[in-house]
């Protein structure tokens, strides 16, 4: 049984006030499903890991979804990097470029390094995910960590748990908000659901600047996820 929720991808401000800015909705729902957001806002840095605070931008994409058993939520992180990044061996690998390649092991870091907060004051400091998938030509390297938690309660009072993976900076060759810092969210409330659609995106979508056509058509992106609903299928 899924939570009901409706998917939101919502863009961070480009000019946020309080810890994890001003949002807006940017207009995307599918289908009454979830316990997931999208989120992309700027927060203040903090804390980078040793001998990358040269490194550019190099975060391209992030997605969360979770699964429960009770209290006990496993979360499956999937996030893609710039992968040709030589300043720090938090990349190395076994490909013979001496860099990550499928099935290796690497540590998420950044400018600010990268911390998963499950929502109800609980934090993972380092993030290990396993390399699912990579590009030499394209450069660019996608992992998956899972990570569990054991909630106290099945939500917060009423109102979702929200986890978040935050950490420093978005992609340095994006045309918007590049450099800046990043958030990845997933709502949790087990009183609607026992796990989260799977949204699958491309890293990065180019998106018209103003809309188009007669009448004109607001510039949108659809994001395809999927889950089983009482063995209805996707």
């Amino acid at each position: 049984r899924a939570s009901r929720e409706g998917l939101l991808l919502l863009m961070g401000d480009p000019n946020p006030g309080a810890r994890g800015g001003v949002m807006r909705e940017w207009g995307v729902r599918w289908g009454g499903l979830l316990g997931l957001a999208l989120l992309l806002v700027s927060l203040t840095p903090s804390g980078a890991l040793e001998g990358v605070e040269g490194v550019g931008g190099t975060y391209r994409y992030g997605h969360i979804r979770w699964t429960s058993e009770g209290n006990m939520v496993t979360f499956t992180l999937e996030v893609a990097y710039k992968r040709n990044i030589t300043d720090t061996s938090y990349w190395k690998g076994t490909a013979p470029d001496l860099l990550s390649q499928v099935g290796d092991e690497i540590t998420l870091f950044g400018r600010q390094a990268p911390q998963f907060y499950f929502g109800d004051g609980s934090v993972q400091s380092v993030i290990k995910a396993q390399v699912t998938a990579m590009s030499v030509q394209q450069d660019w390297v996608m992992g998956a960590a899972e990570m569990t938690h054991r909630y106290a309660t099945p939500n917060n009072k009423g109102t979702p748990w929200y986890a978040q993976l935050v950490g420093c900076c978005r992609d340095a060759s994006l045309s918007n908000n590049k450099d800046s810092e990043y958030v990845i969210a997933a709502s949790v409330d087990l009183t609607a659901g026992d796990r989260s659609p799977r949204a699958n995106v491309l890293p990065v979508v180019s998106v018209p600047l103003r809309p188009s056509g007669w009448p004109a058509v607001k510039p949108s992106v659809k994001v395809p996820a999927q889950v089983d609903i009482g063995g209805a299928g996707p």
